[in-house]
């Protein structure tokens, strides 16, 4: 009962895939992730820190420093990745399986990585009035920024289910590599 639950909620475009993992990759993922994302987290976190060091309260420190633009560029520094994975995956197939709803993830991602891009752009130009109200404005970069983490979690859990480490990949393709030039020869 709880597989044919789980399995109906894989099929939910976007949000599905969490529930195409195994429980341990998921937690491989879930841990790799929160230790990259505290990792590209580390200027802003420590403008925080040295905002409440210097008296700040720690809330109007962390809203003073999360601002919007900042917010922007984390979601396509995180989808950058999260595109060339899917890209190589979706593009140049492997033996494996790709996770179910790449092609809604790929998709999304490119969508979230225009409206990113625009609404930066919108924010930084002095030339022309932003053209939506700032409250959505805000709405809308922080469901972008969680919907990147969520597909940069996806990207990390399909790369550990298939076992293939950035550092294996490399080794393989050289290893291939050494081995079609000896047989040049």
């Amino acid at each position: 009962m709880l597989h044919k639950i789980s399995q109906m909620l894989s099929r939910i475009p976007l949000i599905g895939p969490i529930f195409c993992f195994p429980f341990a990759v998921s937690q491989q993922a879930a841990f790799q992730l929160l230790f990259l994302w505290l990792l590209s987290s580390i200027p802003l976190l420590l403008s925080v820190g040295l905002s409440v060091a210097g008296g700040s309260a720690f809330r109007d420190a962390l809203i003073s420093e999360l601002n919007i633009n900042a917010i922007y560029l984390y979601t396509a520094a995180f989808l950058a990745p999260v595109l060339y994975m899917n890209y190589e995956r979706l593009v140049y197939p492997k033996n494996e399986k790709i996770f179910q709803g790449a092609g809604w993830v790929f998709l999304a991602s490119i969508a979230i990585l225009s409206v990113s891009a625009f609404s930066f752009n919108n924010e930084n130009s002095s030339m022309s009035a932003p053209q939506y109200t700032p409250a959505f404005t805000v709405y809308l970069s922080f469901t972008m920024y969680g919907l990147s983490i969520l597909f940069w979690f996806f990207s990390i859990a399909d790369s550990r289910l298939t076992g293939g480490s950035y550092a294996d990949i490399v080794n393989s393709d050289t290893e291939n590599f050494v081995a079609r030039t000896k047989n040049l020869r």
